[in-house]
C-alpha cells in the first residue's frame, strides 16, 4: 500500500531515449522522416520550405506568401478550405521564419483521405486573390500598427537591426511602407518559385502507417515540381555595439534588449554556452532572476537566451522594468555577467541547473508530436537525434571551470548593443 507520508525516492535523470526516425522518398523527390509512437491515431505534417531570403525588394514578400497559402485555390476559396478543414478537425497553418518558411498539417488520420488532398491543393495550386489579399494587408498592417506601440516589440526590432545593419535579413526590420507597398504579383511570383517540391522536407508524426505513408505518396508524391532549388545567399553584416535609447511617449514601462552576435547550432561550444546562459537567465531560479526580480524587485521577469540561426546565432537578454530602473538594471546585468566571468559556479547551483535542463528536455521530448517540433528546429543545420544525445552528455559533465572560460570567451559587456525603449531617457 502506498505510503502518503513518505516522499517518492528522487532521481536524477540520467539517460533520455530517442526513437529511431525512419527516412522515405516520394516519388517526386521529397524526403520524409518518420517519427511513429503516437496512441492516438492522429497524424502531422510539418513541411520546411527552404527559401530565399536575401536581395528581395520587400522583406515582407515571404511572410506574405506563408499568409496567403490557404486564402483560395483553383478549386476553392478561402472560406471553402476553411469549412472543409474545420469540418474534419484538420489544422493548417504556414509560418515564415527567420531562415525558412514551415507549413504544418494535423488531422484524424480516419480522414486522411478527404482533408490530404486539400492540403497538397493548398500547397501546389493556391491563388493567392487580390481581394483576400487586401484584407491579409490591412490585418498584418493594423496589427503592426498595434505591436509598434509596444515597448518590448519596438526593442527587439531596433536591437536586431544594430546586430545585423539593416542590408541583412535579419536585421531589416517591418516598416509600415513594407506594408503599403507590398504587391500581389510579387508574393505570387515567390511563392511559384519556391514551394516546390524540390524545396520541400518533411517530418510525419503521431501514429505512422503503411496507409499514411501510401497517402503521402499519392498526394504529395505526385505533385509537379521544378529544378529551381532554393539556395540562402550568405549575406555579410556589421554590428553594432553600444546604448542606443529610443524615446516612446506615454511608455509605462521601459523595455531593454542587450547582447550580441554569437555561435550556432553547429558550433562546438553551442551546447556549453547555452547552459551558460540559462545560469544566467534561461529558467525561473536564474542570477538574473534572483537579483533583479526578487532582490530588487525591478522586473516581473528577466531573460537571457542564445538564439541559433543559420548565418549566426546571437546573445539577448531581455526585461521590461519599471521606467525608474533601466539604468540599475544594466549595471545589474553587467554585475552578473562580470561575476560569470571572475567566480565559478557553486556545485549547488550547478546540480539545480543541471537537474532543471535534464528535466525540460524530457519535457520538449515527451510524445510524437512534441518529438516533431524539436526535430523541426534540427533539420535546417543538417542534424538529427544525436544532438539530444550530445546535449545530455554535456549537460552531464560539464564543470564549473569550462562555464567560467566560456563566460570569458562568449559575453563582453563592451561588445555588447543595448538597447533601451521608454518614456524617460538615461544616460
Amino acid at each position: 500500500m502506498l505510503n502518503r507520508k513518505q516522499a517518492p525516492q528522487y532521481k536524477s535523470v540520467e539517460q533520455i531515449y530517442l526513437p529511431e526516425v525512419n527516412s522515405e522518398t516520394l516519388d517526386n523527390g521529397i524526403k520524409v522522416h518518420l517519427l511513429d509512437g503516437c496512441t492516438q491515431d492522429v497524424a502531422k505534417i510539418d513541411i520546411l520550405v527552404n527559401t530565399e531570403r536575401g536581395n528581395l525588394p520587400n522583406r515582407l514578400i515571404p511572410v506574405f506568401a506563408a499568409k496567403m497559402l490557404n486564402e483560395g485555390t483553383t478549386k476553392h476559396t478561402a472560406q471553402q478550405l476553411a469549412e472543409k478543414f474545420d469540418f474534419y478537425g484538420a489544422y493548417f497553418q504556414s509560418v515564415s521564419g527567420k531562415d525558412n518558411s514551415y507549413v504544418s498539417f494535423l488531422s484524424l488520420n480516419k480522414h486522411l483521405e478527404n482533408t490530404l488532398p486539400l492540403f497538397a491543393e493548398a500547397l501546389s495550386e493556391s491563388t493567392f486573390p487580390q481581394s483576400e489579399f487586401e484584407i491579409q494587408r490591412q490585418r498584418s498592417l493594423n496589427a503592426f500598427f498595434v505591436n509598434n506601440e509596444k515597448t518590448s516589440y519596438v526593442a527587439r526590432n531596433v536591437f536586431m537591426e544594430q546586430l545585423f545593419g539593416n542590408q541583412h535579413f535579419y536585421g531589416i526590420q517591418p516598416d509600415k511602407v513594407h506594408f503599403q507597398n507590398i504587391e500581389q504579383s510579387e508574393v505570387f511570383s515567390y511563392y511559384k518559385k519556391h514551394y516546390q517540391p524540390v524545396n520541400y522536407e518533411v517530418i510525419v508524426s503521431g501514429k505512422v502507417s503503411d496507409n499514411l505513408i501510401g497517402n503521402l505518396n499519392k498526394y504529395l508524391g505526385k505533385l509537379p515540381t521544378t529544378t529551381h532549388k532554393a539556395e540562402q545567399a550568405v549575406i555579410p553584416f556589421e554590428s553594432k555595439s553600444g546604448f542606443n535609447f529610443v524615446k516612446k511617449n506615454d511608455a509605462v514601462q521601459t523595455s531593454i534588449c542587450m547582447g550580441q552576435t554569437s555561435i550556432s547550432r553547429n558550433h562546438a561550444d553551442f551546447l556549453g554556452l547555452n547552459i551558460l546562459l540559462t545560469v544566467l537567465g534561461g529558467y525561473f531560479g536564474s542570477r538574473l532572476m534572483k537579483n533583479i526580480r526578487e532582490k530588487k524587485g525591478y522586473t516581473y521577469g528577466i531573460y537571457a537566451n542564445l538564439v541559433p540561426l543559420l548565418q549566426s546565432g546571437f546573445i539577448i537578454i531581455s526585461a521590461d522594468v519599471k521606467k525608474d530602473f533601466a539604468k540599475e538594471t544594466i549595471k545589474e546585468i553587467e554585475h552578473e555577467i562580470n561575476k560569470l566571468k571572475t567566480e565559478l559556479i557553486d556545485d549547488d547551483e550547478l546540480s539545480l541547473v543541471k537537474n532543471y535542463l535534464m528535466g525540460d528536455m524530457l519535457q520538449v521530448l515527451d510524445g510524437s508530436i512534441a518529438l516533431s517540433e524539436a526535430y523541426k528546429e534540427l533539420l535546417p543545420f543538417g542534424m538529427d537525434f544525436a544532438y539530444y544525445k550530445q546535449r545530455t552528455q554535456k549537460i552531464l559533465n560539464i564543470t564549473a571551470k569550462e562555464l567560467q572560460s566560456l563566460a570569458n570567451k562568449y559575453l563582453c559587456v563592451d561588445k555588447m548593443a543595448k538597447v533601451v525603449v521608454g518614456n524617460e531617457e538615461i544616460s
